[in-house]
């Protein structure tokens, strides 16, 4: 009986572990998509990479990092980040006849 209760609780203590693990990988998860989701940042950053040997003016390189940031983040949208992610459906056997 004392080895029965010596399993059960480890199995529970593993299963509060692993819920938590799974519980901190999505919110790191969602952090991280919405750091790829910053706009601002992303032209922020493209904004240092400017200096005045560039074939562009500062004005047209800003509008230029607005344009990538903004397709880019589009893009990121269109592949699902930022937004809960959906598994795919499978079919059953006697769908795909």
């Amino acid at each position: 009986m004392r080895a029965f209760i010596c399993v059960a609780a480890l199995a529970i203590s593993a299963t509060a572990v692993e819920a938590q693990s799974t519980t901190q990988q999505a919110a790191k998860r969602t952090s991280s998509e919405a750091a790829l989701l910053d706009e601002k940042a992303r032209v922020r950053e493209c904004m240092k990479q400017w200096d005045r040997s560039t074939h562009m003016t500062k004005r047209e390189w800003e509008n230029t990092c607005r344009r990538v940031a903004a397709e880019r983040i589009k893009y990121l949208r269109e592949q699902g980040y930022g937004t809960e992610r959906k598994k795919p459906t499978t079919r059953s056997k006697s769908s795909q006849m």
